[in-house]
């Protein structure tokens, strides 16, 4: 079996700082941009840090600016919950992950 490269995957941080009040009246509509993301085949993970202010997506897009893109339509992001945000391409080496986030099948293969 041969397999193909897929895109490559962003981690995404966001800091809310201490707002956790001024989330609130958004989770759901984020929750929902999340869910329809992962529908898309776009979100690989995503969750809080626990115990900090944090969050953390695992986006699967061609460049930082479809990355760009794609975050700018979360809830939490137009209504300005998120203090700052860091992007960065992530690269998985090893682990029981690799399979899933860097390779896949190749379609008539599978």
């Amino acid at each position: 079996m041969s397999f193909e490269y897929k895109a490559p995957v962003y981690i995404v941080r966001y800091e809310y700082g201490d707002v956790s009040a001024e989330r609130m009246p958004y989770q759901s509509a984020h929750r929902d941009f999340l869910d329809k993301l992962t529908e898309m085949g776009l979100l690989v993970a995503a969750g809080p840090v626990v115990g900090k202010d944090i969050g953390i997506l695992m986006i699967r897009a061609d460049d930082i600016e479809m990355v760009e893109e794609i975050v700018d339509g979360d809830p939490y992001r137009q209504n300005d919950v998120v203090r700052s945000i860091d992007i960065m391409p992530w690269l998985c080496r090893v682990g029981t992950a690799y399979r899933y986030i860097n390779i896949i099948p190749k379609e008539d293969e599978l």
